[in-house]
């Protein structure tokens, strides 16, 4: 099952573009290739191409040779090692749902979640909140994906909370900061130049 699955993934970046694509034809990876000796309960790809592996007995991660058992930082742990859910989101976040609660890992920091301390996480939900656009949040589901249109340039703040299976909302969540520029028929020098300019016009007709 597990071999069906990454044959259905693309191609990851993770992989050496150096070497011949015949050294990454495998119909099965064993434990000598790194596996826990547990059944996958989860996997996620996030954008650097990697696989990651969540099982009974830990986190690791694939790249589609060998499998390498992921260590938190010095002095951090996960809530536990027993994981049920992942969810790779597009800024490069992993999340990751354990038995007993709910971490985030990004750019080597590892995240927990106060609130969803103690909770068994085996489905991720989302909502989200562009604040200054939005009037209340908006439920995603576990779709990771927000699209928005005729944005006026301003700053904004878009904001993501996520929730375990017993509906325990993580209410600190998190958030980006952003800013769109305007474009140039709404820079004030152009405002400023059209109205010159019509007067001009107007003057001429005099």
């Amino acid at each position: 099952m597990l071999a069906f699955l990454l044959a259905c993934c693309s191609s990851a970046f993770a992989l050496d573009p150096s070497l011949d694509v015949s050294q990454y034809g495998h119909t099965s990876w064993k434990v000598r290739d790194g596996f826990f000796k547990a059944g996958i309960n989860s996997i996620a790809q996030t954008p650097d191409g990697y696989l990651w592996l969540g099982s009974q007995f830990g986190l690791s991660r694939f790249d589609g040779v060998k499998s390498v058992a992921w260590q938190p930082p010095p002095g951090q742990q996960l809530p536990s090692s027993h994981i049920f859910s992942l969810l790779a989101a597009r800024d490069g976040t992993l999340w990751i749902g354990t038995a007993k609660g709910l971490a985030s890992w990004k750019d080597g920091k590892l995240t927990q979640y106060a609130e969803l301390a103690g909770h068994y996480i085996f489905k991720i939900l989302f909502r989200y909140k562009l604040e200054g656009y939005d009037t209340d949040w908006q439920d995603a589901g576990n779709r990771r994906l927000a699209i928005y249109t005729n944005l006026q340039p301003r700053n904004y703040r878009f904001r993501v909370m996520a929730c375990n299976n017993s509906g325990v909302w993580n209410e600190t969540g998190t958030f980006l900061d952003f800013s769109i520029a305007p474009a140039y028929y709404q820079a004030t020098w152009f405002r400023v130049s059209l109205v010159i300019a019509f007067l001009f016009v107007l003057a001429q007709t005099e």
